[in-house]
């Protein structure tokens, strides 16, 4: 008997650690999805993105936006090669 007694408690204090962890894990999930969401912001600041142009994005999907990211540096780069040969036949 006192063995069964003894593994209940064992078991009662298991319990009880896990509930205590089980919160601390709902509280760090909450803190990263907060440091992500503010992360987020930031970047839709900086690149003063609009919320026409977030909801478009919103229904793309990540490889789309990469494809797009991509285009876009490479009109970038197509763009300063054109205003360099522009500048030098001046």
């Amino acid at each position: 008997m006192a063995n069964i007694e003894k593994l209940n408690t064992r078991l009662k204090s298991v319990r009880e650690r896990m509930k205590i962890l089980q919160k601390q894990e709902k509280e760090l999930s909450l803190q990263i999805q907060m440091a992500e969401d503010a992360q987020a912001m930031k970047i839709i600041k900086q690149k003063k993105i609009s919320a026409d142009d977030l909801s478009v994005l919103q229904s793309l999907k990540e490889d789309e936006i990469s494809a797009l990211l991509a285009q876009a540096k490479e009109n970038q780069k197509q763009h300063n090669k054109q205003v360099k040969e522009i500048m030098g036949n001046e």
